[in-house]
Protein backbone atom coordinates (compact mmCIF):
# COMPACT_ATOMS: atom_id res chain seq x y z
CA UNK A 1 0.00 0.00 0.00
CA UNK A 2 1.63 3.62 -0.68
CA UNK A 3 1.15 5.26 2.63
CA UNK A 4 1.50 8.93 0.15
CA UNK A 5 -1.96 7.56 -1.86
CA UNK A 6 -3.67 6.18 1.15
CA UNK A 7 -3.08 9.64 3.26
CA UNK A 8 -4.51 11.37 0.19
CA UNK A 9 -7.84 8.96 0.29
CA UNK A 10 -7.85 9.10 4.35
CA UNK A 11 -7.61 13.38 4.16
CA UNK A 12 -10.43 13.38 1.66
CA UNK A 13 -12.59 11.23 3.28
CA UNK A 14 -12.26 13.61 6.31
CA UNK A 15 -12.73 16.69 4.49
CA UNK A 16 -15.44 15.67 3.06
CA UNK A 17 -17.59 14.14 6.30
CA UNK A 18 -16.71 17.47 8.04
CA UNK A 19 -17.64 19.63 5.56
CA UNK A 20 -21.13 17.39 5.22
CA UNK A 21 -21.76 17.56 8.74
CA UNK A 22 -21.26 21.21 8.22
CA UNK A 23 -23.94 21.47 5.40
CA UNK A 24 -26.36 19.64 7.42
CA UNK A 25 -25.96 21.19 10.30
CA UNK A 26 -26.90 24.35 8.27
CA UNK A 27 -29.88 23.23 6.66
CA UNK A 28 -31.27 22.15 9.84
CA UNK A 29 -30.53 25.22 11.60
CA UNK A 30 -32.54 27.04 8.21
CA UNK A 31 -35.15 24.45 8.11
CA UNK A 32 -36.06 25.31 11.53
CA UNK A 33 -35.81 28.99 11.28
CA UNK A 34 -38.21 28.71 8.88
CA UNK A 35 -40.63 26.40 10.16
CA UNK A 36 -40.56 28.89 13.36
CA UNK A 37 -41.77 31.94 11.11
CA UNK A 38 -45.28 32.98 10.33
CA UNK A 39 -45.17 30.57 7.03
CA UNK A 40 -44.06 27.40 8.07
CA UNK A 41 -44.92 25.47 4.83
CA UNK A 42 -42.02 27.36 3.32
CA UNK A 43 -39.34 25.35 5.33
CA UNK A 44 -41.37 22.25 3.91
CA UNK A 45 -41.36 23.28 0.19
CA UNK A 46 -37.39 24.40 1.18
CA UNK A 47 -36.87 21.40 2.08
CA UNK A 48 -38.38 19.32 -0.26
CA UNK A 49 -36.77 21.32 -3.14
CA UNK A 50 -33.57 20.88 -1.51
CA UNK A 51 -33.35 17.51 -1.23
CA UNK A 52 -35.25 16.25 -4.65
CA UNK A 53 -32.22 18.73 -6.76
CA UNK A 54 -29.64 16.63 -4.78
CA UNK A 55 -30.97 13.22 -5.76
CA UNK A 56 -31.72 14.88 -9.33
CA UNK A 57 -28.10 15.95 -9.69
CA UNK A 58 -26.89 12.40 -8.59
CA UNK A 59 -28.56 10.27 -10.84
CA UNK A 60 -26.51 9.67 -13.95
CA UNK A 61 -26.31 6.77 -16.43
CA UNK A 62 -24.57 3.86 -15.16
CA UNK A 63 -21.25 2.98 -17.46
CA UNK A 64 -20.57 6.51 -17.64
CA UNK A 65 -16.79 7.66 -18.11
CA UNK A 66 -16.33 9.27 -14.27
CA UNK A 67 -17.13 5.13 -12.88
CA UNK A 68 -14.68 4.25 -15.03
CA UNK A 69 -12.46 6.76 -13.67
CA UNK A 70 -13.20 6.40 -10.02
CA UNK A 71 -12.88 2.51 -10.63
CA UNK A 72 -9.26 2.60 -12.07
CA UNK A 73 -8.13 5.43 -9.41
CA UNK A 74 -9.22 3.14 -6.53
CA UNK A 75 -7.22 0.02 -8.33
CA UNK A 76 -4.36 1.92 -8.11
CA UNK A 77 -3.56 1.99 -4.29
Amino acid sequence: VNTRNCDTVVAGIQFGVMGCLSTVSTFAAEFNKMRLSSDPWTAYAYAAITISSKFGCNLHPPNSEDDNFFAQGLSNL
